[in-house]
């Protein structure tokens, strides 16, 4: 029970608590875009990500709810729904160190590889820019195509 509510802090209330801390600013602007990372597990759930695919579906539903709760005030809400990125969460938890993990990890994708930082850096930069000014509730898979059915 630890390790799950440790997951939900991490993963959810994190993000719950740094809009609380922006959002008033944002609004006092009249204008600003929040990008929010979550997971393809958030909405096709993967196996062994119980606690995971439920704070990252938590985490999509919060950018849809919030999207509506402040488009009128000029705020947009979107999010990326990541696959396996090499990142040191990941090699913390030894997903991409252990050889035999990478390697089925690779094989999950149907690109064959898991994600870099630099494959999802150009939405993130996207959404958050000028350019998406008409998008807001949007989650943009960016997962090596792990979200295909």
């Amino acid at each position: 029970m630890e390790e799950f509510e440790e997951v939900i802090k991490l993963n959810l209330t994190s993000v719950f608590l740094s809009i609380k801390a922006v959002i008033r600013g944002m609004m006092r602007n009249k204008k600003g875009s929040i990008v929010i990372f979550s997971s393809v597990a958030g909405s096709k759930g993967l196996r062994n990500h119980e606690a995971i695919s439920a704070t990252k579906g938590g985490l999509e539903s919060m950018i849809r709810s919030a999207a509506i709760t402040y488009a009128s005030k000029g705020i947009r809400f979107n999010g990326v729904a990541l696959g396996l990125v090499d990142t040191p969460l990941a090699a913390g938890a030894k997903l991409t160190t252990n050889e035999k993990a990478l390697e089925i990890s690779n094989k999950m994708h149907p690109l064959g590889r898991i994600g870099k930082p630099e494959d999802f850096v150009d939405a993130i930069r996207y959404l958050a820019s000028n350019n998406s000014s008409w998008v807001t509730r949007a989650i943009i898979p960016v997962d090596g195509g792990l979200s295909i059915d």
